[in-house]
C-alpha cells in the first residue's frame, strides 16, 4: 500500500486513477445493469407467453367439452402458430386432431398427428399420438397399416393400450390366434408396474 504525504496527494492519485479506469468501470457498471434489467425482462416476457399459450389451450378444451370443433381448432392453430415452441404446441396437435375427428375428418386428424409425430415433442405425446395414429387407421379399415402404426409405438408406458388395440384389430381380421396372443400381453402389461 502506498503511503501519501498529503490528502492532496492522495486526491491526485484518485484523479489520475479515474482518468484511466473510469470508462471502463462506467461502461462495466452499465453492462451490469444492462443484463440484469434484460434478463428479468427476458423471463417476465417468457412467463407471459406461456400464460398466453396455456389461457388459448385451456380455451381451445373448453370449445371441444362444448362441441364447438370449430372453434377448438381454431384456438389450437394459434397455440401452434404463436407458440410453437411452447409445450402446448404438441399439446394443441392432439387436441386439433380429436376436434377434426369429432367433425368427421379422419384425414385432417391424421394429419394433425402426422405433424406432431414429425416435431421434436416429447417421446410421451409421440407415443399417444401413435397410439391414436393406429386407431384411426383401424377405424378407416386400413388394418395392415394401423399394425404398421402399431409396431412403431416402442414407448413401454403405451405397452397394454398398444397390444389390446393390436388384438381388436386382429380379431376384426380375422387372426383369433394372434388376437389372443395379443390380449394376453395386454393382461401382462397392465398386471406388470
Amino acid at each position: 500500500m502506498v503511503d501519501y504525504a498529503s490528502e492532496r496527494e492522495q486526491i491526485e492519485a484518485i484523479r489520475h486513477w479515474w482518468a484511466r479506469n473510469g470508462k471502463a468501470v462506467l461502461v462495466g457498471l452499465l453492462l451490469g445493469v444492462v443484463a440484469v434489467v434484460g434478463g428479468r425482462w427476458w423471463q417476465q416476457h417468457q412467463a407471459e407467453q406461456a400464460l398466453r399459450a396455456s389461457e388459448l389451450y385451456l380455451q381451445a378444451l373448453e370449445a371441444l367439452e362444448a362441441g364447438d370443433h370449430a372453434r377448438a381448432l381454431e384456438l389450437g392453430r394459434q397455440v401452434e402458430e404463436g407458440f410453437p415452441r411452447s409445450g402446448y404446441a404438441p399439446l394443441a396437435r392432439l387436441l386439433e386432431a380429436r376436434a377434426a375427428q369429432a367433425q368427421g375428418d379422419a384425414v385432417a386428424a391424421r394429419a394433425h398427428l402426422e405433424r406432431l409425430l414429425a416435431s421434436d415433442a416429447p417421446e410421451p405425446l409421440q407415443g399417444l399420438a401413435r397410439l391414436r395414429q393406429a386407431r384411426l387407421l383401424f377405424q378407416e379399415g386400413r388394418t395392415q397399416e394401423a399394425l404398421a402404426a402399431l409396431d412403431r409405438l416402442e414407448d413401454p408406458a403405451y405397452r397394454g393400450l398398444r397390444e389390446e388395440l393390436r388384438g381388436d384389430i386382429l380379431l376384426q381380421a380375422g387372426r383369433a390366434q394372434e388376437a389372443r396372443a395379443a390380449y394376453g400381453a395386454a393382461l401382462q402389461a397392465t398386471a406388470d408396474p
